[in-house]
């Protein structure tokens, strides 16, 4: 994996961990906490260049009082960058000189 990949990634894992913080804090209200998911669902789908569903199913499970102590937004991150990692090791690539 190229290291502009890992620095996507990077800033990806902390958005997600702040938005969890601000989520299991309880630091906003549920209208704002609502409108930050959604932020943080589109700028997720613009960073990695493609519109996922998940993403924004995870942000109306986060709508559920009592579920959004879980960090769902960093366990997606993180979860994407493993599987990236997985494929990139396993792709075959050949080299025509």
């Amino acid at each position: 994996m190229s290291s502009q990949a890992e620095r996507k990634y990077l800033i990806l894992l902390s958005l997600a961990i702040i938005n969890d913080a601000i989520d299991l804090l309880g630091l906003l209200n549920q209208l704002l906490e609502t409108i930050l998911d959604v932020f943080t669902a589109a700028l997720i789908c613009i960073v990695l260049n493609e519109l996922n569903p998940w993403v924004f199913i995870l942000a109306a499970i986060d709508l559920v009082p009592g579920i959004d102590i879980t960090p769902f937004w960093t366990i997606y991150i993180l979860y994407r960058y493993v599987i990236e990692k997985i494929q990139g090791r396993s792709r075959l690539r050949i080299r025509v000189e």
